[in-house]
């Protein structure tokens, strides 16, 4: 893949940014509240070609979902739900009304959620996260560290705190 057809997921400090995304417009920005409505809504359905199956729509979507919470809460130690908004479950919050590092775990989560899923399509994206640390409890800011090395695809972060690089270990990312 021609790295200018591979897609960008551009984490600021609480949008999404696709870059290259199948359903998504360049420089459309997704904040925390609208990203299954806006972006896993539209990736699922532009990757699919599901036309009216929309049973198979909400499978991928739940799917996409279910893998988000899970990092989400291995990372956090708290579960989201989603109905027709995203409510912290074990704190029974909405997430107008929780914490802005939890908040910023949640868009974390998705994103990588709705990267995995592209990658398993032969989409492989890129995930950069801009300003890492910002609002970040230290230890969600180590397990993510940590969890990162699992992924398959690249995940550039952008740091104010080189602390950190000195406590993971530097991973050469090939193309090979």
């Amino acid at each position: 893949m021609v790295i200018e057809e591979m897609p960008l997921l551009w984490i600021t400090y609480d949008e999404l940014i696709p870059l290259n995304v199948p359903g998504l417009n360049d420089d459309v920005e997704i904040y925390v509240k609208d990203l299954v409505d806006k972006g896993i809504d539209a990736v699922v359905s532009a990757s699919e070609h599901l036309g009216s199956k929309e049973s198979r729509f909400m499978e991928i979507r739940e799917d996409i979902l279910s893998n988000a919470n899970e990092v989400f809460s291995v990372l956090t130690g708290f579960n989201f739900e989603f109905h027709d908004e995203l409510f912290i479950k074990d704190l029974r919050h909405h997430y107008r009304n929780i914490a802005e590092g939890v908040k910023r775990m949640m868009l974390i989560s998705i994103t990588l959620a709705l990267a995995d899923y592209l990658r398993k399509r032969g989409r492989s994206p890129i995930i950069f996260i801009e300003n890492f640390e910002a609002s970040l409890h230290v230890d969600y800011v180590n397990d993510a560290l940590t969890r990162f090395r699992d992924y398959e695809f690249p995940i550039v972060i952008e740091t104010h705190n080189a602390s950190y690089l000195s406590t993971q270990p530097l991973i050469n990312l090939s193309t090979t």
